[in-house]
């Protein structure tokens, strides 16, 4: 039931925003929405599966500290 209301709602989003950027000729703007949209569908959808799906937040986390070297410690 879940996974049925998420591609309820990413159809609707779709349908709402899609076709003006055809009919606008966006097609670089279109390519960038499609490949979040389908981003986030795959992930809403494996989360009403009920698969555990990891947190985005340990990856900036690590983004943050090994990458760019920084720290948010209080003083």
């Amino acid at each position: 039931m879940n996974l049925l209301l998420v591609c309820i709602a990413f159809i609707c989003i779709a349908a709402l925003e899609v076709p003006y950027m055809v009919k606008n000729k966006q097609w670089y703007s279109l390519t960038v929405y499609s490949v979040l949209l389908v981003s986030v569908f795959v992930l809403g959808a494996l989360v009403a599966s009920g698969i555990k799906v990891p947190s985005p937040i340990k990856a900036a986390q690590a983004f943050y500290k090994d990458i760019l070297g920084l720290s948010f410690k209080s003083p």
